[in-house]
């Protein structure tokens, strides 16, 4: 089963309704991004529904997903861009895993799935070894993974989508091995991305950021995004359905938009060492989502 934003709706139904409430055209006659105060490359084009989203160094690890997660088919596979080179390469070829990637600091390539659909109770998470591009299974877990974030001790954390209201939603997975899943928090919904600022753990569901501190979750800011990521000033966003690329201030939550008029933005990367933020669009039903993009923000401060 492919993924589907809603049950029980296709994927073409619902990018319909939303552009007819008027929250991002996706249409090839939709205006050029408008650039805010910041200057934003485009690195890649021509991308197929581009989702994992990782940065390493010199190297910005994706996934492109067109065969999996839309009915038009395509590509399902690893790739990485090299900055200093300005050239990317196939790491992966339709990997077991491909819907989100985190890197650690020996360079192995961890990649979390959903399994069967989402929301639902399957999904598993793999490594690909960088020397010899080997993937091999970690562990299987009881929710429809959805995204996955590094902590700064190089724990994993793994967040899925469910209905159920006892589901494993969060999972946390500790090195050396990550094979031992250790579930942080259960209950959590239609959920989307997730990051980690020291000790606390921001997430999204279609109606808030909800941030988790020790036991406590709460509705940090009512807003729908699909993926997050901090720095020790904003939280970062991208809100697909509007194209927009944003961020929160964390003290005064005042809300800003980056960039606009995107086609359907996803994954969003904050990278402290050089200030850059990388994104991916998506793409559009008029390219069948083989128009998808990797791009950076410069300038943020």
């Amino acid at each position: 089963m492919k993924y589907q934003p809603f049950p029980g709706t296709s994927v073409l139904a619902i990018v319909a309704a939303l552009c007819f409430c008027g929250c991002g055209d996706d249409s090839s006659t939709n205006p050029s991004p408008r650039h805010e105060a910041f200057g934003v490359d485009t690195l890649l084009t021509n991308l197929e529904y581009p989702n994992g989203l990782w940065v390493r160094g010199d190297r910005v690890y994706f996934t492109e997903t067109n065969g999996h997660n839309t009915s038009y088919g395509g590509a399902v596979r690893l790739r990485v861009y090299k900055l200093a080179s300005q050239t990317d390469s196939l790491l992966k070829d339709h990997p077991n895993c491909h819907d989100a990637v985190v890197v650690t600091e020996d360079g192995k390539i961890y990649l979390g799935s959903y399994v069967g659909s989402v929301p639902g109770e399957s999904g598993r998470v793999s490594v690909l070894n960088p020397s010899t591009l080997v993937e091999s299974n970690v562990c299987e877990l009881e929710i429809a993974v959805k995204d996955m974030f590094l902590e700064s001790d190089n724990d994993i954390l793994v967040i899925g989508s469910s209905y159920l209201p006892d589901a494993e939603s969060l999972y946390r997975l500790a090195p050396p091995a990550y094979t031992s899943p250790n579930v942080v928090k259960t209950g959590l919904g239609r959920t989307q991305g997730v990051a980690a600022l020291g000790s606390d753990i921001y997430f999204a569901d279609y109606t808030a950021i909800r941030k988790i501190s020790g036991d406590v979750t709460e509705a940090w800011f009512t807003k729908f995004v699909s993926s997050l990521s901090a720095s020790t000033k904003y939280l970062f966003y991208s809100d697909q359905y509007a194209g927009e690329i944003g961020m929160i201030d964390l003290a005064t939550k005042h809300d800003s938009v980056l960039v606009s008029g995107l086609h359907y933005p996803f994954k969003v990367r904050w990278i402290a060492e050089t200030n850059r933020l990388y994104f991916v669009e998506l793409g559009t039903t008029d390219g069948e989502y083989k128009d998808g993009t990797l791009q950076v923000i410069r300038g943020i401060r």
